[in-house]
């Protein structure tokens, strides 16, 4: 498809006469002008035939109802875009450049031969008697006519009321010029096709633009109150004014005065009537002027007689075929005031040529956007043209590029909104559209697109045609957000949505990890689409956003160049290539850093010198410090106790790497899945531990393999307090016998598990003296257990019949006695770092 040229059109200069004649335009009865001065509106590119000069010919008819008064003047021609041709080249037909908008209907060759009109057989008989058509001052009744006795309409006519006939609504005077084109229509089919025309142009072209023209002659008339019985004449004023309104400089009019309500002409008062009434009125006025005008042959009327200026408009569109060819009409029929019939006969090329306003050409563009890979367009077109072009196209136009992206063809749907607004277009009440362009493939981004809603007379849309052109619409969108970007395990987690254009033509759609601290490509991922309806509602004039969404998971752990904690961005491509190069379309992200850290000490425990911890650990740097370490930190102290690579064993700790997928579900934090921990401490190894001070885990991720030093991230818990300071005994029993004194009971004491030598003193408070001390081994004692479950080792606190049995029991005898039950580091003599408790007082 091509552009428009610039339109160029013909010049005509009146060379005499005071009633211009248009060219190859000729006049029924009354008078025909053509051509106004103006340029026209509608793109057309033609060259118009010119008539010769010729004498004016009035024909004074005072015996017939019907008047015939054509008056003509000379008329000369000149081409603008063709100065070379001369006037004779284009007589006979308009020559239609094919890359114009708007062409009229080709003349046919001029009739070189006499035609006889032929009776309608739907309205009009032959006289059974004369085996005849009407022969001249033949009278016939409408009313006695087989089609009309016998149509169902013809009864709804009697009973269709006219309220007022003088001021017919559209649809009233449309009624009533369709039964004239019924009525007309055979009769010009027969004379074309006896001169060799055999296509259907000879069919009267009944628009609303054409029965409006003619009613506003009717109203202009009304006006002026003009009566052409009175006059003999017609009211040029009238009609001037009525053409004008159209912008048309010149005009044309078949008149007749008629009988509706016994000869309203005459008559005042109420203007009622009925569509019968019109109808046979109209019948009336064109049966005398087609049978009982001028000159008659035998059969019908003299069609190509002089002077047979109505009969020769109505049947051949002008009222010199000889001269002008035969002529497509527009056909317009109204009725005044005083009952008089105006026939608007109008040719098309008149019309097409030098007229935009009669012949418009609406349109509008009502909604567009996209689905999925689809331009859709709404919106309605209305041309007048269309009567005669029925083929509808929609073609989406890169004004760009110059070319054509796609045409589609639709069937117009109903649209009563344009109608009420645009009543007298000819389909505006049929002329909505809602196609669909694929898109797909096309490069169209940053192009200038219109869309131009045609109308063509062929079924691929060229031809001769009318176009609307859009105003230009430029698709160039490139919108993207990342909705979430998180890590899970291992996984750098991404999701959001993009959408561009340009993805019409870069189809490969890619996720690019960029280091911005590092200024580098990390990995890149293609990404399959997912559906975002929301995306295409937010929005609808991007393509396939109902398929921009996207989820993409990249493994840290495999990307060695990645280093936690630096900033990242993500860039959201489509490309041309598969490997997401080529032609590209980016969204950058914003910058993400991924420093985060999280643990749980899920418990902390003790059995016997043993200190049990778990939990779990998380940390994003651990994908560079892959290594996790639990180390035991003495808060009382400020000290480290000791330390152990989870997984490994030594002589104080033993562990285990434990898997947590809860926390990998959990958390959006880097692990490689192997988080959790549970590690033994040995307290009684531990040398520089006490019992009451507080301790705290250091849980590490390091780069360092063997000693946990190197790059590292630490998360320290709370303090906890193991042991703490609990002591306590009792003497149960205490016996003298000739071996010496032996004691029973249990002893608790925190500080046992650094102290685990047990020692028993007996002490004589009167004399302030050591008596003797011994060693002995701990006895199972449950129920101190029970009673303190919280002391250290307190199950295994009991002591029985330690005897001392290096005293002299007569020398005690009446002393303050007590025992001192110690814990010690000292298995030698129960010094050193030590814990006692003593015992009551009692005597032997």
């Amino acid at each position: 498809m091509k552009k428009p040229k610039k339109i160029i059109t013909g010049t005509l200069v009146v060379a005499t006469g005071t009633v211009l004649l248009g060219v190859n335009n000729v006049s029924a009865d009354g008078v025909n002008t053509d051509l106004p001065t103006n340029e026209p509106q509608v793109e057309v590119t033609a060259t118009p035939s010119v008539s010769k000069d010729v004498t004016p010919t009035v024909t004074d008819k005072t015996d017939t109802v019907a008047d015939s008064n054509p008056e003509e003047t000379s008329v000369t021609s000149t081409v603008t875009n063709n100065p070379s041709a001369t006037p004779q080249e284009n007589v006979n037909a308009i020559v239609v450049d094919s890359e114009s908008t708007v062409a009229t209907v080709p003349l046919t060759e001029t009739p070189d031969k006499v035609g006889v009109a032929e009776i309608p057989g739907n309205y009009l008989t032959y006289d059974e008697n004369n085996k005849a058509a009407y022969v001249k001052g033949k009278i016939y009744s409408y009313d006695n006519m087989d089609a009309v006795k016998n149509s169902p309409s013809a009864k709804d006519d009697k009973v269709q009321v006219v309220s007022d006939y003088g001021h017919l609504t559209l649809d009233e005077s449309m009624e009533l010029t369709n039964f004239a084109a019924d009525l007309l229509n055979p009769v010009r089919q027969s004379v074309w096709s006896k001169n060799g025309v055999s296509n259907d142009a000879w069919k009267f072209n009944v628009v609303p633009k054409s029965v409006d023209l003619a009613r506003r002659v009717a109203g202009e008339y009304n006006k002026d109150n003009f009566s052409i019985i009175t006059n003999n004449n017609h009211d040029y004023n009238a009609l001037t004014r009525a053409y004008l309104s159209y912008g048309i400089g010149g005009y044309q009019e078949n008149y007749g005065s008629s009988s509706i309500n016994n000869y309203a002409a005459r008559k005042t008062g109420s203007y009622q009537t009925t569509m019968y009434q019109l109808k046979k009125a109209v019948f009336d006025v064109i049966i005398t002027m087609l049978y009982n005008d001028d000159t008659l042959q035998n059969g019908g009327a003299s069609v190509m007689a002089t002077n047979d200026s109505h009969s020769n408009s109505l049947l051949y569109g002008t009222e010199d075929p000889k001269k002008y060819g035969l002529q497509p009409n527009y056909l317009g029929v109204a009725v005044d005031s005083l009952g008089q019939v105006h026939i608007i006969n109008l040719p098309l090329q008149y019309v097409s040529l030098n007229n935009s306003q009669f012949l418009e050409n609406r349109a509008n563009i009502d909604d567009i956007r996209m689905s999925g890979t689809d331009l859709v367009v709404r919106g309605w077109h209305a041309a007048d043209m269309s009567y005669f072009q029925k083929n509808a196209y929609v073609i989406l136009y890169d004004t760009t590029a110059n070319s054509e992206l796609g045409r589609v063809a639709y069937v117009p749907d109903s649209s009563n909104d344009v109608a009420r607004v645009y009543p007298t277009i000819y389909g505006a009440e049929q002329s909505r559209f809602n196609v669909a362009f694929s898109l797909a493939g096309k490069d169209f981004a940053g192009h200038q697109l219109k869309f131009v809603l045609r109308y063509s007379d062929q079924k691929n849309g060229e031809g001769v045609y009318t176009d609307w052109w859009s105003d230009p619409y430029v698709f160039n969108a490139n919108v993207g957000v990342v909705d979430a970007a998180y890590i899970q395990g291992s996984k750098l987690k991404i999701s959001g949505w993009h959408a561009a254009d340009a993805s019409a033509v870069q189809p490969y759609r890619y996720v690019v990890l960029y280091d911005a601290s590092a200024g580098r490509e990390l990995a890149r991922k293609r990404i399959q689409a997912v559906e975002r309806k929301d995306v295409q509602n937010a929005y609808p004039r991007v393509y396939d956003a109902v398929k921009s969404g996207f989820a993409v998971e990249f493994d840290l752990s495999q990307i060695k160049k990645y280093v936690a904690g630096h900033q990242l961005q993500y860039v959201l491509r489509y490309a041309s290539k598969e490997n997401g190069e080529g032609n590209k379309t980016d969204v950058w992200s914003g910058k993400y850093s991924y420093k985060n850290e999280e643990y749980y000490i899920d418990s902390v425990g003790k059995t016997g010198s043993k200190l049990h911890v778990t939990g779990w650990h998380v940390a994003d740097t651990s994908v560079n410090q892959k290594y996790a370490y639990v180390i035991l930190f003495d808060q009382t102290k400020g000290s480290e106790l000791t330390r152990i690579k989870v997984g490994d064993s030594s002589d104080s700790a033993t562990s285990t790497l434990v898997a947590r997928p809860d926390v990998v579900s959990a958390k959006k934090i880097y692990t490689d899945g192997k988080n959790g921990f549970d590690v033994y401490f040995d307290l009684a190894k531990l040398s520089n531990y006490s019992a009451g001070d507080r301790l705290q885990f250091v849980l590490r991720y390091s780069s360092d393999a063997t000693g946990g030093e190197g790059s590292r991230t630490d998360a320290w818990t709370g303090a906890y307090t193991v042991y703490g300071t609990q002591n306590a005994s009792n003497l149960d029993q205490v016996k003298i016998s000739n071996d010496g004194l032996s004691v029973s009971g249990w002893h608790i004491a925190d500080q046992s598990i650094n102290q685990p030598y047990a020692w028993a003193i007996l002490y004589d408070a009167s004399t302030n003296q050591e008596v003797q001390r011994v060693t002995y081994k701990s006895a199972k004692r449950p129920d101190v257990k029970r009673a303190y479950p919280g002391a250290y080792n307190a199950e295994n606190s009991g002591f029985s019949n330690v005897m001392f049995d290096k005293i002299n029991i007569a020398k005690l005898k009446g002393h303050n006695l007590q025992v001192v039950l110690r814990y010690s580091n000292d298995l030698i003599n129960g010094e050193g770092n030590r814990t006692d408790s003593w015992s009551k007082i009692f005597r032997i």
